[in-house]
């Protein structure tokens, strides 16, 4: 049979959180200017954050699937392709983008009450200090509307105020760019010189100073990764406001924690599971490898170009495991003893009764733990439409054999064991023998429809979806879709042609990142 399947390449290089290490060196290389600036405003360098994130708005839903322009994926036969845009909905024959949802700047709400903490008003009062505008012409009143339904809708603040105990004190301004040019000179106008602005511009997807915060549009283009955006920058400004200086591994951690608490919302839970995985297996590879680098108050290893890997991913974790094992009911002592003037370190352990270093090392151990997992097996649930036609055809990890049965209406329940064994298929297997060697960190799943799918007028050839597999995690790549011409399209959601994942997770629950994975607002007190 033919090939379908490929390479995966690195999809944490297309979303993740903060700036590169190569546009820290650069920034700090620029001129005495910048190194004046970073001295007088560490936090405002530190909270520039999140590299290129792209992909259309999407309308997720029974058929919805978004796609991204970023590089990498899985790379079925026939050549590769930047990730390209489109949705794809319907039964054979169709496939046609969804329009992207509308929005509209109306009332406050949504969502349960927030904490009440140290700050002031309540989470109707939090939206309405905030306002939304245009920092160029380029951006079109339904994307600022977009953000401003977000807000008033979509529960962001209540997570930043429900996560923090604390409340916005006075106006926020978020100012949308629509360009790399836009967001230069917006990034300028907050007073850096324009080769501070010109390089912090390079790939980042966000930044707060004080009460403002800028957004590159053209880098947040899907609603979850702009929901992700809004949640980080916003704790980083509620703390602005309330506490003053914060440890940048806590700062850093409670934005990436709260940020992604978002995005989980505003996104399939089997593409939001498998980003995190793939994120937090960044943070085990880096540990294995010996580069693991102790929570630091101020994190200046990013700024010196020397940090080995993104060290905002550990503060997420370390957050994560503070917050599963203890709740957040010491965030308020400890932003208190802060405010006062009590040392970072002594806070801390006064209000968590840990240290920092403590909790460092819990952490790395869950890490060095989680680096020894065997393979889990996979369960998972496939929902078939009704107009679908065909067979499911499924290769494990590290196999060369194709297994593969005809499909059936309804929701599949599916385990791929650790010994690479098919169960739960409603009909017999048939097997196939791939000629090309195993792949010993991907699953693949097949749709092979009897009847030609197309996708925008060509024939489709291929088409399916990849889990990563490492350290005892599976997590979803993406969805891939190739054509008679050759070219692969990449897609961010778990869905073609109306077949959906509506499920994916590890058959045995073993490994120790799991409960910090699923840790949220909702999950912790």
């Amino acid at each position: 049979m033919a090939r379908e399947r490929g390479v995966v390449m690195a999809k944490a290089t297309g979303r993740g959180f903060n700036l590169t290490v190569s546009v820290f060196a650069l920034l700090l290389a620029a001129a005495s200017g910048a190194a004046l600036w970073y001295q007088y405003h560490p936090d405002t360098v530190l909270r520039v954050v999140r590299p290129l994130l792209t992909g259309g708005l999407p309308q997720f839903g029974s058929g919805g699937s978004s796609a991204s322009d970023k590089g990498g994926g899985v790379t079925p036969p026939g050549g590769s392709s930047p990730r390209g845009q489109g949705t794809v909905g319907g039964g054979p024959g169709s496939a046609a983008p969804t329009p992207a949802q509308g929005a509209n700047s109306t009332v406050s709400g949504g969502g349960a009450s927030p904490a009440q903490g140290a700050g002031s008003g309540t989470g109707a009062s939090d939206t309405a200090l905030v306002q939304v505008k245009a920092a160029d012409k380029g951006v079109a009143s339904s994307q600022v509307a977009l953000v401003r339904r977000l807000l008033d809708k979509g529960g962001i603040l209540d997570d930043v105020t429900g996560v923090l105990g604390l409340h916005l004190r006075t106006p926020v301004n978020i100012l949308l760019a629509s360009s790399k040019a836009a967001y230069t000179q917006a990034l300028a106008n907050e007073g850096m010189s324009q080769q501070q602005a010109r390089l912090l511009s390079q790939d980042t997807g966000g930044f707060a100073q004080d009460s403002t915060i800028i957004i590159p549009l053209y880098q947040n283009e899907t609603t979850p990764d702009l929901g992700d955006t809004l949640g980080h920058e916003l704790v980083h400004t509620v703390l602005n406001q309330d506490v003053g200086s914060v440890p940048s591994w806590m700062n850093e951690g409670l934005a990436v924690y709260t940020g992604m608490a978002v995005q989980r919302r505003l996104e399939s839970s089997v593409a939001y599971a498998g980003y995190a995985r793939q994120l937090a297996e960044s943070v085990v590879a880096a540990s294995a490898q010996g580069k693991w680098v102790p929570l630091a108050n101020s994190e200046s290893a990013l700024l010196s170009g020397q940090a080995p890997y993104d060290l905002e991913l550990q503060d997420w974790l370390a957050v994560a495991d503070l917050f599963t094992r203890q709740g957040t009911g010491g965030l308020s002592a400890y932003f208190q003893r802060l405010q006062a003037g009590v040392a970072p370190d002594t806070a801390f352990a006064d209000a968590f009764h840990t240290t920092r270093s403590g909790l460092d090392a819990h952490l790395r151990s869950l890490v060095n733990q989680a680096a020894r997992q065997s393979d889990p097996g996979l369960d998972l649930t496939l929902s078939i439409p009704n107009g679908f036609r065909g067979y499911i055809r499924i290769l494990p990890r590290d196999s060369q054999v194709w297994q593969s049965f005809r499909a059936t209406l309804g929701d599949l329940h599916l385990t791929v064991t650790a010994g690479q064994r098919l169960t739960g298929t409603p009909q017999s297997v048939t097997k196939t023998r791939d000629s090309a060697p195993p792949d010993s960190r991907t699953l693949y799943i097949n749709i092979s429809p009897d009847q030609p799918y197309t996708w925008h007028g060509k024939t489709v050839t291929n088409c399916g979806f990849a889990f990563d597999y490492h350290d005892g995690l599976y997590g979803f790549v993406d969805a891939w879709v190739t054509t008679a011409d050759g070219h692969t399209t990449y897609l961010e959601q778990p869905s073609l042609f109306s077949v959906r994942v509506d499920r994916a997770t590890e058959h045995t629950q073993t490994n120790p990142l799991l409960p910090l994975l699923a840790a949220g607002p909702s999950a912790v007190g």
